[in-house]
C-alpha cells in the first residue's frame, strides 16, 4: 500500500491498518534479536509525504505494535512528515477486532472491531476533509 502511495500523486492521505514498517525479511530477525535499527526501516515509509494514519493492534502478535510504532516514528521523523498519527488500538488484534489475546486461535470467538476503531478513523478524516461530518 505504501508503495502505491509513492507511485501516484492523486492520493490525499494514507490509512495503514496493521501495516508493518519493519521489512518482512527483518521481522524474524527482529523477533530473535529483540531489537530494531533505523537502517532496517521500510524504504517506502521514508519517502511518503502525505498525511498518514497508522493503526496497530495492542494485542497483534503478527506485527508487534511497540516495535512497529518505534520504526514508524523514526521513519516519519526522518522524512520530516509532520502530518502523521500513529495509534495503538487497545485490546485490538491484527485485524483490529476486540480480543483478549492476539493469536489466531481466538478468531472464531471474536465479535467485532474494537470500539474506537471507526471513530478514530472518522475523527482523523474529519480534520483533513473539508465538509466531512462525523
Amino acid at each position: 500500500m505504501r508503495l502505491a502511495a509513492l507511485r501516484t500523486k492523486d492520493l490525499a492521505f494514507l490509512i495503514s491498518i496493521s501495516g508493518a514498517v519493519v521489512p518482512p525479511a527483518r521481522i524474524t530477525i527482529d523477533e530473535v534479536r529483540n531489537e530494531m535499527s533505523v537502517s532496517g526501516m521500510s524504504p517506502t515509509m521514508r519517502h511518503l509525504r502525505l498525511p498518514i494514519l497508522a493503526l496497530s493492534g495492542e494485542l497483534d502478535n503478527n506485527i508487534l505494535a511497540d516495535k512497529n510504532r518505534a520504526a514508524s516514528d523514526a521513519a516519519l521523523r526522518a522524512t520530516r512528515n509532520r502530518d502523521h498519527t500513529l495509534t495503538v488500538m487497545p485490546k485490538a488484534n491484527h485485524c483490529q477486532w476486540q480480543a483478549e489475546v492476539g493469536n489466531n486461535v481466538a478468531k472464531p470467538s471474536l465479535q467485532g472491531f474494537v470500539p474506537a476503531y471507526f471513530t478514530t478513523i472518522q475523527n482523523w478524516l474529519a480534520t483533513r476533509i473539508r465538509g466531512l461530518r462525523v
